[in-house]
Parts: C-alpha cells; structure tokens; sequence
C-alpha cells in the first residue's frame, strides 16, 4: 500500500496521509526513544537503587515475602557453578542469603551500567550463623521493570 501525497493548504498544514505531529526521518532533533523510560519522573538509576535499597531492607529485617515479591516470575539466578530460573531458585536463593534477618546496616549499594552491585561486611555473628561455603559479601542485580530479573551470587 502506497499513500498518497496531497496538495497543501498552507506551508504549516502537513500533507494528506502523513501522521499528526510526526516528524519526517530527514529532520533535525533528538531521535525517539533515546534516553531510557523512567517511572513517574524518577530516574532509570534512581529506580534501580530503590528497589535495591527496598531488597536489602526487606532481607535484613527477615522479611522473605517481600523479598520474593521484589523478584520477576522467571528471574534467573546465577550460581559459581550453574543458572536456575524460576520461583524455586529464587526461594532458595533467599534462604541462603547471609543478609537474610542479620540486621546488617552498613550495606553499600551501587550502580554499575544496567545492574546494581550490593556490598556488605561479613561480622563475626555471620561467620557463626552462615555455612562457610555460602559465607559472601557481595551480590548484583539486574533490574529490569522495577523488579529484580537476575542475580549474581
């Protein structure tokens, strides 16, 4: 299908079978899409950082319902040996978190690119309460949506 050009009016009035208000791909200006979407006027960063922040709280204070809320339904989890997905990993993830009901305060969160790297330090309460081999300091996210879509342990 071909639409056809018309004739103008006036120089201001566009021409028969163009979109309202779209601009033509030869003309100047910024491209559409270029920055990322934010929510509600908050930065796409700033976004990232809160539900961090919101996940650290909801961990530290032993809240697991929270917890598993702020993860998307096929959120991947990603192991030094292997990836899981789903609600099962996730669960388990959460249940070997060391931040899980530790009352940590001094929790670092950063921004880095697309993902968000949470740091904390492992005391001396940690090192009795949590199995050597699940014994961490650090995590990152990725957060796509406002929810958490991987994790890096």
């Amino acid at each position: 299908m071909r639409l056809r050009e018309g004739t103008r009016v006036s120089p201001t009035q566009g021409r028969f079978g163009d979109l309202s208000g779209a601009k033509h791909s030869d003309s100047k200006g910024r491209a559409p899409l270029a920055r990322q979407r934010s929510e509600a006027g908050v930065d796409a960063d700033e976004l990232m950082t809160r539900v961090a922040r919101h996940w650290v709280d909801a961990l530290v204070s032993g809240n697991r319902a929270a917890v598993l809320e702020l993860y998307a339904a096929n959120c991947v989890i990603h192991t030094r040996s292997r990836a899981e997905a789903g609600q099962t990993a996730v669960q388990a993830s959460i249940d070997r978190n060391p931040l899980l009901g530790s009352g940590h305060r001094d929790v670092r969160i950063r921004g880095i690119g697309s993902r968000v790297q949470v740091r904390w330090p492992l005391s001396a309460d940690d090192q009795a309460r949590v199995l050597t081999s699940e014994q961490r300091t650090q995590t990152t996210l990725r957060i796509a949506h406002g929810q958490i879509a991987e994790q890096w342990v």
